[in-house]
């Protein structure tokens, strides 16, 4: 899973991106457009992903945005506003009991500058605020920061700040509560890089500060409670459009995943 995680209050339980499976290794494969000549397609669409042995499916609806995400555990479903933006995320427990809701609000750009969670099961009294996310952008649309307040302690818990040394680079600042002084300190810090392809491997309204992009590598030392670091490296193969239908991550240089994509694309 993505070591962001477990510090960047900007990657919203995913990762995710990015979580997760659905079905079997038998299930049906792509259509013949999976891998179409250059000239012949307009888009990708991403219908189903496998990261090492867990899988997702996605489907669409008729105006071609994600609508459903389905893995072994739950789904994920989406709802937009007027202008096509996610509006709603909410989460489902197999059973299909509400455990997650995220609303989304937009500036003038269309661009998310607050995020709300709700946590909890409705079949045990329902869901309840659980932290808001503001963000920040500079005069290129970049993301510069994203602050956690957690409503149940009325406080700010997280706060990541970004910046961009060079064209293909982020750095990254994660700053967290200390409960015992009630102030933030430095968290971690991390660096990375990634490629100019404007088709990622999945159209997917997690809030990455390079969520165009492809990763290529990524590097995080953790300062609080305990230091330590890692550090990981992506290779992709792509499809004759140009999306990513593999991806080979080594983390720690010891550690290899494989992740596969299938799409549909016309």
């Amino acid at each position: 899973m993505d070591l962001m995680k477990k510090g960047n209050a900007l990657i919203l339980g995913l990762a995710v991106l990015l979580a997760f499976g659905c079905g079997s290794d038998n299930d049906t494969v792509a259509p013949d457009n999976a891998n179409p000549a250059p000239q012949n397609f307009t888009k990708c669409q991403l219908i189903k992903d496998r990261e090492d042995t867990l899988t997702s499916k996605y489907s669409y609806d008729s105006q071609g945005r994600l609508q459903e995400r389905v893995y072994a555990y739950g789904r994920e479903r989406f709802t937009y506003n007027s202008l096509g933006k996610i509006l709603k995320w909410i989460r489902f427990t197999e059973s299909l009991d509400t455990i997650n809701v995220r609303t989304y609000e937009y500036n003038n750009d269309s661009l998310p500058i607050k995020v709300t969670s709700r946590s909890g099961m409705t079949s045990a009294g329902g869901i309840i605020a659980y932290h808001t996310q503001s963000m920040v952008y500079d005069s290129q649309k970049r993301i510069i920061s994203n602050t956690t307040y957690n409503t149940s302690l009325a406080a700010i818990t997280n706060k990541v700040n970004y910046s961009y040394p060079a064209n293909n680079k982020v750095e990254i600042e994660g700053w967290e509560l200390n409960r015992g002084t009630n102030t933030l300190q430095l968290h971690y810090n991390a660096q990375m890089t990634y490629d100019n392809n404007k088709t990622p491997w999945g159209d997917y309204p997690f809030f990455d500060p390079i969520v165009n992009h492809n990763e290529l590598t990524y590097a995080i030392q953790f300062h609080q409670p305990y230091p330590y670091s890692h550090s990981r490296t992506s290779t992709y193969t792509f499809n004759a459009a140009g999306y990513p239908i593999q991806k080979i991550e080594v983390t720690d240089g010891r550690y290899t995943m494989v992740s596969t994509y299938t799409y549909n694309c016309q």
